[in-house]
């Protein structure tokens, strides 16, 4: 990204000092004590990332001999154009973007100015808060609790949280970061549903390696790709369910869906339709459902099809050499389970053989 570029909002604003600001924290083992983090530090280094429809948390950081705003690459995949802004109100005015190599964690440099200290370390058993600021506005709160789990990436802490906190900071007692937060999103069988799972992680900030794409061509080649990839999962999988749920229902959705899709929903409504209509036995004794049934066959390979070919344009995506590590293995996450969700359909189909229509 160039600073030529006049899609990001400008502004000529300082951000807030606040990494030199005093460390405020509770007594330790207080019963129900939460740390206080100083205001004016963190409404001077909180962020919103203000998107085409949405907003995204992010946070200012020193790192490098250079301030940036740090969040989740998912996040702002799939956007060229955003604007940022402190919880303070000053406006941030990005000059580059550099992505994690192989943790979830973009960085946006915004020029010369203060910010949180990254933390060198974290281990299981330490004190951290995650900074709460997911709902719009300027107020912002503390989750604590304790490290566990730590790898040489990720760490989990005690302390609740959703995917509305991704990008949100996670500090110390010295009031450094330590970890970003981000979420893991996977579907997977459960009884005669494909449901939704994730995982709330914690991504170290520390030990990480970054390359710097040109991030519009690289959210068009990939960005975006990854975030129509994600559309479509929660659409075909929602679809799938209520089709799953009753096989004699029409399938309705207000989504803006492929043409193979529609043309799936459309052979299937008109399936329920001649559901609807008397079938008399032909002469030769014949199974008069025998058309319904191939019907229903009909919906599982369509199914099955839409899957396995979006499967293999994501695999495709996963073999690009330009992409950094982590995109690739969020391509190919992706593809697997397509491929498990399509054998998932082909046991289904297998297990309503015999449907009584």
């Amino acid at each position: 990204m160039h600073s030529s570029r006049r899609y990001f909002t400008c502004a000529a604003t300082a951000l807030l000092a606040g990494a030199s600001a005093p460390r405020v924290w509770a007594e330790p083992g207080a019963a129900g004590a939460s740390p206080v983090l100083p205001k004016d530090l963190m409404e001077g280094s909180l962020v919103r990332i203000n998107l085409d429809n949405s907003s995204a948390c992010g946070f200012v950081a020193k790192m490098d001999g250079a301030t940036y705003v740090l969040t989740n690459t998912r996040l702002i995949s799939g956007h060229s154009r955003f604007t940022i802004s402190t919880l303070a109100g000053a406006e941030l005015r990005p000059t580059g973007i550099e992505l994690s190599t192989t943790r979830d964690i973009a960085r946006i440099r915004v020029g010369s100015g203060s910010g949180l200290d990254i933390a060198a370390n974290v281990a299981d058993g330490d004190s951290v808060v995650l900074v709460d600021f997911a709902k719009p506005g300027t107020t912002f709160s503390a989750r604590g609790g304790t490290v566990e789990n730590t790898n040489d990436e990720r760490f989990d802490i005690t302390a609740t949280f959703g995917k509305e906190h991704g990008g949100s900071p996670v500090v110390n007692t010295a009031t450094k970061v330590c970890g970003i937060a981000a979420n893991i999103d996977y579907f997977k069988a459960e009884g005669n549903s494909w449901v939704s799972t994730e995982r709330h992680v914690n991504y170290r900030i520390a030990g990480t390696s970054w390359f710097a794409p040109n991030w519009r061509q690289y959210d068009k080649q990939f960005g975006r790709p990854l975030r129509d990839a994600d559309e479509f999962r929660q659409i075909i999988y929602g679809l799938a369910n209520q089709w799953m749920g009753d096989l004699k229902s029409p399938i309705e959705t207000d989504a803006d869906v492929d043409l193979d899709v529609q043309r799936w929903i459309k052979q299937h409504n008109g399936m329920v339709t001649n559901l609807g209509k008397k079938r008399k036995r032909n002469k030769g004794g014949g199974d008069p459902l025998a058309p319904i049934r191939k019907d229903f066959s009909d919906s599982c390979n369509a199914l099955v099809d839409i899957c396995t070919s979006k499967a293999k344009t994501l695999a495709f995506f996963g073999e690009q050499a330009n992409a950094s590590p982590f995109t690739v293995n969020q391509f190919k996450m992706r593809a697997r389970e397509l491929v498990q969700f399509a054998k998932f359909v082909r046991a289904f189909e297998k297990k309503n053989e015999y449907y009584r229509w």
